[in-house]
């Protein structure tokens, strides 16, 4: 569930206070550890069964590739923190 972060964003930016939010996607994880699924696998009615602030980009805003590239920080796995760190690796090496 390492996008469950991710679809508590979601629901953050779509008006859902973070505190309800927590719950929400608790309940998520819940559905989909009862049923053997991850959250990509959820259906949208699934999902709004849940939280009718569900919508067909929570699919976008969960996926991997989303989930890895928004992550920028130093020692994140996004591609623009990377090219930071491999960067100054680089010039470290050349001096």
């Amino acid at each position: 569930f390492t996008n469950a972060t991710d679809a508590a964003d979601y629901l953050v930016n779509h008006g859902v206070a973070f505190r309800d939010a927590h719950g929400i996607v608790g309940q998520l994880v819940l559905h989909c550890i009862e049923r053997g699924i991850s959250l990509d696998d959820m259906t949208i009615e699934e999902f709004k069964s849940i939280s009718p602030v569900f919508e067909d980009d929570i699919y976008e805003a969960i996926s991997m590739k989303t989930c890895v590239e928004k992550r920028n920080t130093t020692g994140a796995p996004g591609a623009q923190a990377m090219m930071e760190v491999i960067a100054r690796n680089e010039e470290y090496l050349n001096n």
